[in-house]
């Protein structure tokens, strides 16, 4: 009896995140319902060197990060799915796809392929480099996202101005827009005082 991947070498197979997560459960390959293994049996399973491309993959990003002295993260069913696909195909090339894949440190838990934790880098483990990213806040993402473009693992695209017209036009402040300013600024000064002293009786 030939398998699925002996009578299909070539093909184009499309999943939802949805579909791909249904009734997996255990580690029984024998379960016909389970579209996991289905995916992996039709693949040939470690020997496949096909590419995956994981659309929308922001849908597939970690449940949630705790964070404490170090950061604990949990992964979603969709998370923890994706994370199992690349490693039961580890020759497998990934493609992540998102338009909004790096706003949050927990959505990068899925991206394996990328090279950011593990053996041979910085941090042994996506919890370490998710409590370094929350330590650093947005600036640490944007230079994390500038290190892998240099790479050449990262590819962005951005709308074009080819053809657009813009001239750059000189605001000169009047006396009394300055003072407005000035005005403001000093109301900004005593809201920030009053914090202050709000916050040192409330916690100390």
């Amino acid at each position: 009896m030939m398998t699925s991947n002996q009578l299909f070498k070539e093909g184009v197979l499309f999943l939802t995140y949805s579909i791909l997560i249904s009734k997996k459960s255990g580690s029984s390959r024998s379960s016909h319902t389970s579209r996991y293994y289905q995916l992996l049996r039709w693949c040939g399973d470690k020997q496949f060197d096909g590419v995956l491309i994981l659309d929308e993959c922001h849908n597939a990003k970690t449940g949630t990060v705790t964070r404490g002295k170090g950061v604990r993260v949990s992964l979603s069913k969709t998370a923890q799915t994706v994370s199992d696909l690349q490693k039961a195909l580890p020759n497998a090339r990934v493609v992540y796809s998102s338009a909004t894949g790096g706003s949050d440190e927990k959505e990068l838990g899925y991206m394996q392929r990328l090279g950011l934790w593990g053996s041979g880098t910085s941090y042994s483990s996506f919890s370490d480099l998710a409590f370094k990213l929350s330590r650093g806040g947005l600036s640490f993402l944007e230079m994390l996202c500038c290190d892998i473009k240099a790479k050449g693992t990262f590819i962005s695209r951005q709308l074009s101005f080819i053809g657009c017209r813009f001239d750059i036009v000189e605001a000169v402040m009047t006396e009394s827009m300055a003072s407005m300013y000035y005005q403001s600024v000093q109301v900004w000064k005593e809201f920030l005082k009053g914090f202050k002293e709000a916050f040192e009786v409330r916690f100390h």
